[in-house]
């Protein structure tokens, strides 16, 4: 019987190990908390399945290394046991989980799996012949796969973004342009042509590439007089009019567009693409309305874990924003989107570990009102007693959760909890 190591005890390593029992593998489970196997004993192993959380630093991957173990990931394990023709890949540094969310939605028998939460290989069992498989993958679950070969892939965007984890902001880019190598001629690749990197990752793509733009006409989608319009193989129609979507931003637009051009290649007809989207609210925790107070807007967006989404998020408003930001120490260059920033804000309410630099950076840059707080329940209370009618109070940390929380969703969800107890007041 073969024997397999498996680096981790979450979800992914939970359904790598069932799938892998099921099909007569013995299976070992271990994590930081194990004591790291010698060369002898690693020896005993066929190959490891490694969790994405698991960086190349990681003692566990080193010793594994060290004896030329073969390096398995739990979505290679699943993609081998799918057809290739009916997967979509999504990757980027914002957008994924919107974009498959929304394909989820618009793309009739389909299913999410990967980085949304979903392990491909806890779902084999139910997925059917003519079941669309929509992939959301982070660039930790990219660096140890080597398998996707989609018929579909999208990139949504690149900016620097776990940069303690790959090393370099190179390596961070490279690892998410994976997902184009194994596509061929008669794959597709969905592009933003607006993103002053396009040459360079359409350098990296060896199959169709179909584009995205708010600026000009594409093959593919794109924005005039406010409607977005699919053109692709002799159709140029009107899709909808962005009056009419919920969503909002331009982002979301963007969005929307790889949303478009990806279904309609997947069989969707446009007419059922356009009655769809006029219903999709967007995801929780995602520029999510929240509550008016006094006529002061709560929006959470625990979602933004980087710089670039809390542009972004900060891009969606005409109001005055009351920005809530910090958390976890990333150890990110802030002090570049603080400048962005510094007059589209009325004030900063810094927070958490990295809440001192945040709040030193925003100074620097000039920012006008700057506040420092222990936490998250502080900086509401203090968005609260500074906030005047028409302004909008926006929880976009610009980091992970990790210094008070266990994720992005657990605080979003107690950010909600707080403006609720706030409006009793």
């Amino acid at each position: 019987m073969k024997k397999v190591l498996i680096l981790g005890k979450g979800k992914s390593a939970k359904s790598a190990e069932i799938w892998l029992n099921i099909n007569n593998y013995k299976t070992i489970c271990v994590d930081d908390n194990d004591e790291v196997y010698q060369n002898r004993e690693l020896k005993t192993f066929n190959f490891a399945v490694v969790s994405p959380g698991f960086n190349p630093q990681n003692n566990w991957i080193v010793a594994i290394n060290n004896v030329d173990l073969p390096i398995v990931s739990e979505i290679d394990l699943g993609v081998c046991e799918l057809d290739p023709s009916k997967i979509i890949a999504v990757t980027g540094t914002n957008g994924k989980t919107t974009i498959v969310s929304l394909l989820n939605f618009l793309i009739d028998g389909s299913i999410a799996l990967g980085n949304i939460g979903n392990p491909i290989c806890a779902n084999l069992s139910n997925i059917k012949k003519e079941s669309v498989i929509i992939l959301e993958l982070s660039s930790f679950m990219l660096y140890y796969s080597e398998k996707i070969q989609p018929k579909i892939a999208i990139l949504s965007n690149i900016t620097p973004d776990h940069i303690n984890w790959h090393g370099s902001y190179d390596n961070y880019l490279l690892t998410k342009l994976k997902i184009f190598k194994n596509q061929n001629k008669n794959d597709f690749a969905i592009l933003d042509a607006d993103d002053a990197n396009f040459d360079l990752y359409s350098s990296f793509v060896k199959s169709k590439i179909i584009s995205i733009s708010l600026k000009k006409k594409v093959n593919g989608c794109y924005l005039k007089n406010g409607n977005i319009i699919f053109s692709f193989d002799h159709i140029n129609e009107i899709v909808v009019n962005e009056s009419k979507l919920k969503i909002k931003g331009e982002h979301n637009l963007k969005n929307i567009m790889m949303c478009i051009c990806a279904a309609f290649l997947m069989g969707s007809s446009l007419e059922q693409i356009s009655k769809r989207l006029v219903d999709f609210c967007g995801l929780e925790h995602r520029i999510e309305f929240v509550s008016e107070i006094n006529g002061v807007s709560y929006i959470n967006d625990s979602k933004s874990t980087n710089l670039d989404s809390t542009i972004v998020a900060c891009k969606a408003f005409k109001n005055p924003i009351n920005l809530l930001v910090g958390g976890f120490e990333k150890n990110l260059d802030v002090f570049p989107m603080f400048l962005e920033l510094k007059d589209r804000v009325k004030n900063i309410i810094a927070f958490g570990n990295c809440g001192r630099r945040y709040y030193e950076a925003a100074k620097s840059a000039n920012v006008r009102n700057v506040f420092l707080e222990k936490g998250l329940k502080e900086a509401v209370d203090r968005a609260y007693k500074i906030s005047k009618k028409g302004d909008v109070v926006l929880l976009s940390p610009a980091t992970s959760s990790f210094d008070e929380f266990k994720s992005y969703e657990e605080r979003g969800c107690i950010f909600k909890q707080l403006v609720k107890e706030i409006g009793k007041k």
